[in-house]
């Protein structure tokens, strides 16, 4: 099935367990997309100031608002050393 991959820069923000890839992990992961005869492009990152990128509409500091929950998943073991 054809489709496109879109990736999204993470906007790290206080109160977030985690944190965005640098640059150079997120061009490899278009690469490897690539590779392996998928389209990636990677979108140039808005709305940092709002706390509106990336599915972060809303106010870190009012968890029970967010509808539904984040997801809470452990931190990858390299981020955990």
């Amino acid at each position: 099935m054809p489709c496109k991959f879109n990736l999204i820069y993470f906007n790290t923000h206080e109160g977030s367990e985690f944190r965005c890839s640098d640059e150079a992990t997120i061009k490899a992961f278009r690469q490897k997309l690539a590779d392996g005869g998928a389209m990636a492009t990677i979108r140039a990152s808005r709305g940092d100031e709002e706390m509106a990128a990336c599915g972060q509409l809303g106010s870190p500091d009012a968890p029970e608002d967010w509808k539904p929950a984040p997801p809470k998943l452990p931190k990858p073991k390299r981020l955990r050393e």
